[in-house]
């Protein structure tokens, strides 16, 4: 079997960097021969292994203007996984922007990564509409969707990759973890530990104990 090249973005967020990290520490070069890792801001992930090679994308640039700057460093990437996420406050616009940001990644990569074999798309608690009301607990990945395409922005997501891969010789999958406890080389506000730590913190200040029904 060929040896296999990633392509991760995100890598500086929580996921991103734990995917490079698993590489990095549990393949060799026989398996991986080289790890691809992208962010719009300058790397800082502490990484020495030499099959990674970080390049600066913008993923709201046009599917044509990526492809550009992808097409070389992305043509021998075979499996490509999407960790990016950009947060607005207003539902509208996070809603716009991350639909954007996938299509035009993905749109480019199509173009410019001829051996392709798999892409792997990250969503998240979101996706089961938690962030905006209650849903049944525990959240579950055959569970219908709860909301419409215009209020949720991970449904467009995985229905544009699914139109996608019609008739291509890749394949793709999606996971949905509700929420992801990790570290981040960045400061990270959608990490779910530094919310337990925060409400832990303040139950102690007033001399309450935390309890696991609160979690």
């Amino acid at each position: 079997m060929s040896p296999k090249t990633a392509f991760i973005t995100g890598v500086n967020g929580i996921t991103g960097s734990a995917v490079c990290e698993y590489l990095v520490r549990n393949t060799t070069r026989d398996e991986w021969e080289k790890i691809i890792v992208t962010s719009r801001s300058p790397l800082v992930l502490d990484v020495t292994d030499d099959r990674v090679e970080f390049v600066a994308l913008d993923f709201t640039k046009t599917p044509s203007e990526l492809a550009q700057e992808m097409k070389e460093i992305c043509k021998s990437v075979t499996h490509a996984y999407f960790a990016s996420y950009v947060h607005k406050t207003r539902l509208d616009e996070l809603q716009a922007a991350n639909t954007g940001l996938f299509e035009n990644f993905l749109g480019a990569l199509t173009q410019s990564a001829p051996q392709l074999e798999n892409v792997l798309l990250y969503t998240g608690g979101k996706y089961y509409g938690a962030a905006v009301k209650a849903v049944p607990m525990p959240c579950k990945e055959s569970a219908p969707r709860l909301m419409s395409a215009e209020d949720n922005f991970y449904y467009p997501q995985e229905d544009f990759l699914a139109a996608k891969q019609k008739n291509s010789n890749w394949s793709f999958n999606v996971v949905r973890p509700v929420g992801i406890i990790g570290f981040s080389p960045k400061p990270n506000g959608m990490n779910m530990a530094a919310s337990l730590a925060l409400r832990a913190d303040h139950r102690r200040s007033i001399y309450l104990r935390l309890h696991a029904f609160e979690l």
